[in-house]
């Protein structure tokens, strides 16, 4: 029976190890955008704050946003828009190796616990709800593969989106 659980371990850990990112992404816009062929969405590639150049990838310095800071640059840009909770968990893939979403396609990806947190649009709790609390917004550490909530005052990564025209 041991010899069984190891043998399980071992197979489970050797394909997990192997396992590659199964999302079906399209580059578009000179490399600087990703369509999802699933979802039908555009994303841009690198972080608020990074530009996409070819042959170096994400360049610039990540911009960290409040929620509110994020949704007065979405009310004057209208390319892009602030993901819903549900959108940015379209992003995330557990059989890709490294990270819970594929670092090739989104290559700006913080190796550091914490550190890949994103906004999304999405409310958790209204404060119109409980008075005595502030509102939450759903995030999104795609380091962990974890929703979150947290007060819009606390500065964040932005993952901008589009729907195809």
């Amino acid at each position: 029976m041991k010899s069984m659980v190891c043998l399980f371990f071992l197979i489970f850990f050797v394909q997990t190890m192997s396992a590659k990112c199964t999302k079906s992404f399209s580059l578009v816009q000179n490399n600087a955008e990703v369509y999802d062929k699933k979802t039908g969405l555009i994303w841009s590639r690198c972080t608020h704050g990074m530009s996409w150049k070819n042959g170096v990838g994400c360049v610039g310095e990540i911009e960290l946003l409040t929620l509110k800071e994020a949704r007065k640059i979405e009310q004057t840009n209208k390319k892009w828009r602030l993901p819903s909770i549900d959108e940015l968990a379209s992003l995330v893939d557990v059989a890709c190796k490294d990270y819970p979403i594929d670092s090739t396609v989104f290559p700006d990806i913080d190796s550091d616990e914490g550190e890949s947190t994103y906004w999304s649009r999405t409310t958790y709790l209204s404060n119109e709800e409980t008075k005595e609390m502030p509102s939450l917004f759903y995030t999104m550490d795609f380091m962990q593969a974890r929703v979150d909530a947290h007060t819009q005052g606390i500065a964040y990564k932005i993952r901008w989106v589009r729907n195809k025209k």
